[in-house]
């Protein structure tokens, strides 16, 4: 009787904690967001870098955290960094709607999120395939309800005011077809258990109500295609990740963080397309305001070779 009791309590309490959403802690524990904005400071950069090791994904909250240390080394101060490593999804919301208040039109931002990517029912009619992409954050008792939808995204990230926002995502938005046979190292970014089972009674998703809802403002680097897999490399982290990091670390300080990330990203998409990794194809895409942008397959631009 007491056992049933506390328990009941137990779930009430969580229950609450994520339908009220707790804080994101951006401010203390290491990280430096201003709880308010200053009108003293006339610019300033915001790095929200979250990571949730769900699943088999034992490195995606260390991809969070060496994103946010390689980008805040090449940042002229003011430099604001939270770091939510094992993200709830109430978190990675308050953590965006923190940043569209304090935020400026003249502000950079930059958002990271590594973990699995899974994809469900679309319910706001904006997919032409009926499926939703999901973020799979941390979660308390179900991944189907505690995630991170992409149209809860783009409306998120919508609302910050700032002019210049990079998101990166690495995570797969695979269609639960791709299991990514005879990889060695390379563990899928996709787990069969997050994916959604559906009912065989009813009847195929024909989307004749199909309605175009607006793209993620600013610039995304996202590291694999709708329908494939991401992949984590045994021992270091997200394969694109740390790739990525890898050539951005290759390029001349002298250059814009914008400039050095553009080139950084075609750099891994060269290296991901070629024989190496014919196995486990993954092709990163780069997105500006919802439209693809094409990265042109050439020879090293840095000159550096490989990282």
């Amino acid at each position: 009787m007491t056992t049933t009791i506390l328990n009941g309590l137990t779930g009430i309490i969580i229950f609450l904690l994520y339908s009220t959403g707790y804080p994101a802690d951006c401010t203390t524990n290491g990280n430096n967001w201003p709880a308010t904005r200053s009108s003293a400071v006339p610019s300033a950069r915001f790095i929200l870098a979250m990571g949730a090791n769900t699943g088999k994904l034992k490195y995606s909250e260390k991809d969070a955290s060496d994103f946010a240390e390689a980008l805040q080394a090449r940042l002229s101060e003011p430099v604001y960094v939270c770091k939510i490593l094992k993200v709830y999804p109430y978190e990675f919301a308050n953590a965006l709607k923190q940043l569209a208040n304090l935020a400026q039109p003249q502000d950079e931002v930059f958002i990271y999120f590594s973990g699995h990517g899974r994809q469900q029912r679309d319910n706001s009619k904006d997919e032409t395939d009926c499926y939703d992409e999901v973020l799979v954050t941390a979660y308390s008792h179900d991944p189907n309800t505690e995630n991170i939808k992409d149209d809860k995204l783009v409306k998120l990230i919508t609302g910050i005011k700032a002019e210049r926002i990079t998101t990166v995502i690495d995570t797969c938005f695979a269609s639960g077809m791709l299991r990514a046979k005879g990889c060695g190292r390379l563990k899928s970014k996709y787990d069969s258990q997050y994916r959604e089972v559906f009912d065989p009674a009813l009847p195929l998703c024909q989307n004749e109500s199909f309605q175009s809802l607006p793209g993620l403002p600013g610039i995304l680097y996202a590291a694999a295609q709708e329908g494939e897999d991401a992949f984590e490399i045994k021992g270091e982290g997200g394969l694109f990740t740390q790739k990525f990091l890898a050539y951005l670390k290759l390029q001349p300080n002298t250059l814009k963080l914008e400039t050095a990330l553009a080139k950084a990203f075609a750099e891994t998409v060269n290296e991901l397309a070629s024989q190496d990794y014919e196995k486990c194809p993954q092709h990163p895409q780069q997105w500006q305001n919802g439209s693809e942008v094409k990265v042109e397959k050439s020879e090293s631009q840095t000159g550096a070779g490989t990282p």
